[in-house]
């Protein structure tokens, strides 16, 4: 028992040396490979601040030449603005200088303007003194040429008014009057034969009536209408019969021997006469 205890703590023994060995073997790969992996990040690091390092040089100089740009913009800026406040302060003196001229021409225009009013409404007044005057006298002037016209005129109606009539005038007048008497006269003589005239007509007329009234009513209507002296033929064409030519002959013939037998009526001028 004691020699398998012994084998068996050899044997653990062995066992525990063995996975030390390999142990310290894994360790050293795993110290080289950490050690590559260091080495590898370090070039890489180095590598990359070189390059970044390179980069600020670079941006540094562009930076360095902007900002000397810059500055020289900056330069011009300043000295744009000092021209600007320069011309600012011209602008400004021109600006008083024109304000102060601007004023006096005022000043000046003012007074010069008083002068001219007050010179003009002088010679405004005398103008009107003037026209007055002037006017004052042509009225009156005016007055005794229109008082002398007037009379004048007087005097000319009263001589044409007062004027004697000539010979040819008193004649012409006088045959005038004798040319409307005249006319007068024949003017009453042809409203006399008017009146006889008219009273022949409505004799006959009533005497025409009178005389063929009775016929009319024998014949009838229809003779009546076809004999009265007021009918209307319509129709041309047409032949009259001779019972009807018969009839206006002996109308005609006792017209004529009514006319022959009338008596004449009295006239207002043979009855004064």
């Amino acid at each position: 028992r004691t020699q398998e205890a012994q084998d068996a703590k050899s044997m653990l023994f062995n066992t525990i040396r063995e996975s030390e060995k390999k142990l310290e073997r894994s360790l050293r790969h795993m110290r080289e490979d950490h050690e590559i992996a260091i080495k590898a990040l370090a070039d890489e690091r180095k590598t990359e601040c070189e390059s970044f390092t390179e980069k600020m040089k670079e941006m540094s100089k562009e930076f360095d030449s902007l900002a000397c740009a810059n500055a020289k913009k900056v330069d011009a800026m300043i000295q744009k603005d000092r021209d600007m406040n320069q011309l600012k302060t011209k602008l400004s003196d021109t600006v008083k200088s024109f304000e102060d001229e601007i004023k006096s021409i005022r000043l000046q225009h003012e007074s010069e303007r008083t002068e001219i009013n007050s010179t003009v409404k002088a010679q405004e007044a005398s103008i009107r003194e003037k026209h007055n005057q002037e006017k004052s006298e042509l009225e009156s002037e005016f007055q005794s040429k229109l008082h002398d016209v007037a009379q004048q005129l007087y005097g000319a109606n009263e001589r044409w008014n007062s004027r004697p009539s000539l010979s040819k005038d008193v004649e012409q007048i006088k045959a005038l009057q004798n040319e409307i008497q005249s006319l007068s006269i024949t003017e009453a003589q042809a409203r006399e034969k008017m009146l006889y005239f008219k009273r022949e007509l409505e004799n006959r007329e009533d005497n025409f009536n009178k005389r063929f009234r009775s016929v009319s009513e024998r014949e009838g209507n229809a003779d009546a209408a076809s004999n009265s002296p007021l009918r209307v033929i319509q129709n041309d064409n047409a032949k009259p019969k001779t019972k009807n030519v018969s009839a206006t002959t002996a109308r005609r013939k006792a017209r004529a021997k009514g006319s022959v037998t009338r008596k004449k009526k009295p006239t207002a001028s043979t009855s004064s006469k």
